[in-house]
């Protein structure tokens, strides 16, 4: 709009200042620090943020040549386990399957990037992930059950994903 980064710059101060030249200027601040990251020399920001790939890539955080130093990061191996992880549910797979059986339908429609082929063995193969995630016995049904990270190939192998 009328905005220049250099505008904001101006405004490399504490959040207070942030929210002023934000108003003063009509921009978002949140926004508008976004935009300053790529220049900036020192980041601050919560370290889970950091650690996880996805909200990097949604930050624009490039740890390449870096240095990252971690204040009080008391739980960084919880955070680290819960960027790691992965929950699936048979629920999850069904809500696939079912997808995957509308696709069908509109397949017929139009002219899309796959075909009847592909949606069959797409439904195939998550109707096999499905059979394998019911035979995953859970003894507390309320926590759950966890695995070692290699049980997915596992899991993966019995629905014939390689």
């Amino acid at each position: 709009m009328g905005i220049q980064l250099e505008d904001i710059k101006n405004y490399r101060k504490p959040i207070e200042d942030l929210v002023k030249g934000g108003q003063k200027l009509k921009t978002c601040p949140y926004y508008a620090v976004k935009e300053l990251v790529a220049d900036a020399d020192i980041t601050f920001m919560p370290y889970n943020y950091l650690l996880d790939p996805i909200a990097r890539k949604a930050n624009k955080v490039e740890l390449h040549n870096t240095i990252i130093i971690l204040d009080e990061a008391h739980n960084i191996e919880k955070i680290c386990e819960e960027c790691a992880s992965v929950q699936i549910k048979s629920s999850d797979v069904a809500m696939a399957i079912k997808a995957s059986g509308s696709e069908v339908q509109d397949c017929e429609d139009e002219s899309k990037d796959f075909t009847l082929d592909d949606l069959t063995l797409l439904k195939e193969i998550l109707l096999e992930l499905e059979k394998a995630i019911d035979e995953i016995e859970v003894e507390n049904k309320i926590e759950g059950v966890t695995l070692p990270a290699s049980y997915i190939y596992d899991l993966f192998g019995k629905a014939n994903v390689t």
